[in-house]
């Protein structure tokens, strides 16, 4: 089977690999002709990484990455909103 992907963000690329691993024929259409920074990060909770391993692409996204086991949400003027533990929620909720 031959499927079309519109746009190469991380959801068309991970979507893209896993019908490639799969068998399946992928063309993926992208309107910008050249990628620049834009400043911007991507943030990956315990499960996403795991499950991206599961397509072979957890190790480099590991070694390309940083962790930062704690964050959280905040407001216009720098307050904490809501505090986040990411190895609080990798120990609960990260099954192997």
């Amino acid at each position: 089977m031959h499927i079309i992907i519109s746009g190469t963000g991380i959801g068309g690329l991970t979507t893209a690999l896993v019908l490639q691993l799969r068998g399946h024929q992928v063309t993926i259409y992208e309107r910008v002709s050249t990628y620049t920074s834009v400043g911007a990060g991507i943030s990956l909770w315990p499960n996403a990484v795991k499950e991206l391993s599961q397509i072979g692409v957890g190790g480099a996204i590991r070694a390309r990455g940083t962790s930062n086991r704690t964050g959280g949400i905040l407001d216009a003027r720098g307050r904490i909103l809501v505090a986040g533990d990411t190895d609080d929620i990798e120990a609960r909720y990260v099954r192997p």
